[in-house]
């Protein structure tokens, strides 16, 4: 603030998690969902064969952790963000999730719900601006329209 620096909260997951040992070669570094999330979705030979059903129960809202399902626990965690930084002026968005991976078309209105629910849920603790950002397909063509 001091310096009057534009931060934007990036939610970013990098290859959705370090926590698998996949093609990536990332392994390791501290990277993206933590291994609580992705523990049940075992490392396969390959990244999408690993990440693919892990971002379905995601968008799906499927994922249970600690009877939780893994919006709440995503708002719970957004939420104290928000609430720990959104009175600096500095502060001027908050992004959801950077590049949300998706598998097929039918992930699109999926990702929509998610997104839809996550922007209403920090909606009630900001006004400051929220950021979606685009998907990246895997196994199908990008279809910008559906976005």
């Amino acid at each position: 603030q001091e310096h009057d620096i534009c931060v934007v909260f990036d939610n970013h997951h990098w290859f959705t998690s370090s926590y698998w040992k996949t093609d990536i070669g990332l392994s390791g570094k501290g990277i993206g969902f933590p291994a609580f999330v992705v523990k049940s979705f075992p490392s396969k030979a390959t990244y999408s064969q690993t990440a693919a059903p892990l971002w379905e129960a995601l968008l799906s809202n499927s994922l249970v952790i600690d009877g939780r399902k893994i919006w709440d626990l995503q708002t719970e965690f957004l939420t104290k963000v928000v609430n720990r930084v959104d009175r600096y002026d500095s502060v001027a968005a908050y992004e959801i999730l950077n590049e949300p991976h998706l598998w097929s078309k039918d992930q699109y209105d999926k990702l929509g719900n998610y997104h839809t629910f996550m922007a209403q849920k920090i909606r009630t603790v900001s006004d400051k601006r929220i950021v979606f950002d685009r998907e990246t397909a895997h196994d199908f063509v990008r279809d910008p329209t559906m976005e």
